[in-house]
């Protein structure tokens, strides 16, 4: 009898694997939002962090091999180097021009889900003279920051108060 149940065990394992391992599973990471836009900073001065959020819908998980901002784009995150199904981490974002005018970058994660590296793609706009508006998520309500842009109001939160629709 043990021998014909050990049978069976090693043809499950042939069929389906053996080891600790998913049965057929596969991560897949998301990022959201797909895009952020950070209005006017200051040539040299870093924004307040927008946040980006890394989610695991796949079945598997995700083993997260780096996280990179391109020139004049900063990150910091919360995310371990791997993330289970169905769990998130939050990546942080912010802008520090480093010259006047329209500026693009990326945010690339890299890691064992198909279409590696996900990306964000990263605006923002360098002024030496200073923001004229804030910007969805950017703080306001203090003198020395400016007003919310059009469309956009300011909205207390616990410590802060914060641009928002």
């Amino acid at each position: 009898m043990k021998k014909y149940f050990s049978l069976i065990l090693c043809g499950l394992c042939l069929l389906n694997g053996c080891g600790g391992g998913s049965l057929g599973g596969s991560p897949n990471g998301t990022l959201s939002p797909t895009s952020l836009a950070f209005g006017v900073e200051v040539v040299g001065a870093a924004s307040q962090p927008l946040p980006i959020a890394l989610t695991n819908s796949g079945t598997a998980t995700l083993s997260i091999a780096s996280i990179a901002a391109t020139a004049n784009f900063g990150q910091a995150n919360n995310c371990l180097s791997t993330l289970a199904p169905g769990k998130s981490c939050t990546i942080n974002v912010t802008f520090t021009p480093s010259a006047s005018g329209t500026l693009n970058g990326t945010l690339s994660v890299a890691d064992n889900a198909t279409g590696s590296p996900q990306t964000v793609s990263l605006s923002g706009n360098g002024s030496v003279t200073g923001p004229s508006c804030s910007v969805q998520g950017q703080e306001c309500g203090a003198a020395q920051l400016p007003a919310c842009c059009s469309g956009l109001v300011c909205v207390p939160a616990s410590t802060r108060a914060f641009c928002e629709p």
